[in-house]
């Protein structure tokens, strides 16, 4: 009997860190290890998932980064790239989902988020930007009211930060998908 006891402890035990070689798992599978946001990975996952019949989506770029590393150094740009990650988690809602897409540049899905609300929540994050850190952003915000129409607003939120960066950076363009 003292024997089963003690193998159902250590089975236990073994349990329990099984679980959290899991968690740990998981977050390297959905976690960008530099900015603490969700990675390209889990955004895809959770963007396909979504059925939600308005959503927006802010696409962001920090404006002349190549010229912050060339400037400061790899570790003070890490150091930037983690401000702003930081800055926009603030500045979101608890419904949205942000994540590092690569290099410099973010994402945010705002479910059930209407164009303006995206625009307001764009807007405070880049006034924040400004004030904290000593670069710049440019976004492209698209906003889609049918769920059919969820594959364009990637492509349309990507051209309207193409258009931000055309026309002066430090700016956002917000446009919505029909």
């Amino acid at each position: 009997m003292e024997e089963l006891r003690q193998e159902n402890m250590r089975l236990r035990a073994e349990n329990q860190e099984l679980r959290v070689q899991i968690h740990q798992l998981k977050r390297m599978a959905f976690e960008d290890e530099l900015t603490q946001l969700f990675n390209r990975r889990f955004f895809k996952l959770q963007f396909e998932r979504l059925s939600l019949d308005r959503v927006s989506l802010i696409m962001l770029d920090i404006d002349y980064f190549k010229k912050v590393n060339d400037t400061w150094g790899h570790l003070k740009a890490d150091h930037i790239l983690s401000l702003v990650a930081r800055i926009i988690k603030e500045k979101t809602r608890s419904t949205d989902i942000v994540a590092r897409w690569g290099g410099e540049e973010f994402v945010v899905l705002l479910p059930g988020a209407s164009r303006r609300t995206a625009f307001n929540i764009g807007q405070r994050i880049l006034q924040s930007i400004r004030e904290r850190t000593p670069v710049t952003v440019s976004m492209g915000i698209a906003t889609a009211y049918n769920k059919n129409l969820k594959e364009e607003i990637m492509d349309r939120a990507d051209r309207a930060l193409y258009v931000s960066k055309k026309n002066g950076r430090d700016r956002i363009t917000a446009v919505s998908v029909n």
